[in-house]
């Protein structure tokens, strides 16, 4: 009756949410060849690089006599998995989670920011930097370094309801179970999510997933201009 209606409109309304937070998420996965990372997937996990550039009022233009900011991009780590719980002695699904780590590399620099004179740092040096610093000085106030590591890493719980996660990715000319090249990005992800458990079996076998499934390919431009021009998308049909 009503009650199932509505119930079934709220599991669609997670699904949405969901799947959206996840193509949004592979909307902006960069490969940073400084760091020589890009994507690590496989076909029930991956993660990936994302860079956010500071919203508008960021760059605004600071009050009369004052400097203005330096722009900064946010440089992150996004991942997407299951969750297990092995506590019943039986792997268990108990829904899906999105990793966010935020990346703090081992350069430094002792040059000064831009507008100090000379070009200096460049945004991201003078971003690493301020992240490093803040990372070290709360380390120093709690006393335990592990504690600015943790922080760094948030793991959320998206939804229980979703129990089933597949992924595949386009290289430009067939669709991969693992994406292996860490230092780049695919050109495409397709995303199957669905809201009950794969069987056992399914685990150990390439079957077809029994229930219903939600699918969507989301294109990544990172992926589209790492092309050579001209190149033939066989899977996917067109050329650049």
């Amino acid at each position: 009756g009503r009650v199932h209606v509505r119930d079934e409109l709220e599991k669609l309304r997670i699904m949405r949410i969901v799947m959206n937070q996840i193509s949004r998420d592979l909307a902006s996965a960069v490969a940073l060849k400084q760091l020589n990372i890009g994507m690590d997937g496989s076909a029930d996990a991956a993660e990936w690089v994302c860079v956010d550039l500071p919203a508008r009022r960021a760059w605004a233009e600071a009050e009369l006599g004052e400097e203005r900011p330096t722009p900064e991009a946010d440089i992150r780590m996004i991942g997407y998995r299951l969750r297990i719980d092995e506590a019943t002695g039986e792997p268990l699904v108990v829904g899906i989670e999105r990793t966010l780590e935020r990346i703090v590399t081992s350069e430094s620099t002792e040059r000064p920011s831009r507008g100090g004179g000379g070009m200096g740092e460049s945004a991201y040096e003078a971003s690493t930097r301020r992240q490093e610093e803040e990372a070290v000085a709360k380390a120093a106030e709690e006393g335990e370094d592990e504690d600015a590591e943790e922080e760094r890493v948030e793991t959320k719980l998206l939804s229980e309801s979703i129990r089933y996660l597949r992924l595949r990715y386009f290289d430009g000319a067939e669709w991969l179970a693992v994406w292996e090249d860490t230092a780049s990005v695919p050109m495409a992800v397709e995303i199957s999510l669905g809201f009950k458990p794969a069987p056992e079996a399914f685990l150990e076998a390439d079957d077809v997933y029994p229930y219903e499934v939600f699918r969507r390919v989301v294109f990544l431009s990172a992926g589209v201009k790492a092309l050579p021009a001209g190149t033939q998308a066989k899977g996917l049909g067109g050329t650049r």
